[in-house]
């Protein structure tokens, strides 16, 4: 990283979302890798540099073709770039989470762009999660129609009546509410 301001964050980042091991299923343990984007990463080179940086918080020497590509002065040509980054993605090997929190603060085409073909192109190793208030603009139908999509909508987040008032009967003892108000909540 160069500069102070992605020094800071970065490290700030990694103590509130440290590196561990997360189980996705009975046996398959995989590293994760976490990134919050917000407003301020909304540039090609800064998006990439912090992505190959999330991804060495779990593979220190990963990416090093990637980050020699963004630093080089001059911003390569995004299909390039993607290339490069999903090389260095597969030369890992070993199975990881690549979590992008927030991804709808990014506007910036390119930014798309490179992760849908991260999307269209996937890295065997790679289990790409992206978190967001609304659909990205990436190929997001091929995927669900191979059934290679998993959507957590906020309608699958809500909780039932029933749901609330049990609840609300183990946080707060002795609360009652209407279905009104549990409908409400």
């Amino acid at each position: 990283m160069q500069g102070k301001r992605g020094q800071n964050r970065l490290s700030r980042r990694a103590r509130l979302f440290p590196t561990k091991r997360i189980s996705a299923a009975e046996g398959n343990a995989r590293a994760n890798a976490w990134l919050s984007v917000d407003e301020r990463d909304d540039d090609l080179t800064v998006f990439v540099t912090y992505v190959a940086a999330a991804v060495r918080t779990v593979f220190p020497d990963a990416c090093r073709d990637t980050l020699a590509l963004v630093s080089s002065g001059k911003t390569p040509r995004t299909e390039v770039l993607a290339t490069h980054l999903s090389n260095d993605l597969d030369a890992l090997g070993e199975p990881f989470v690549l979590a992008l929190d927030d991804y709808h603060t990014i506007q910036d085409r390119a930014i798309h762009e490179l992760v849908d073909h991260l999307v269209r192109h996937p890295v065997d190793s790679l289990q790409l999660v992206l978190m967001s208030r609304r659909d990205p603009p990436l190929s997001l139908g091929s995927l669900r129609a191979a059934g290679r999509l998993v959507e957590i909508r906020m309608q699958d987040l809500q909780f039932t009546k029933e749901q609330t008032a049990a609840f609300l009967a183990t946080a707060a003892p002795g609360t009652t509410l209407d279905g009104s108000a549990l409908s409400q909540l």
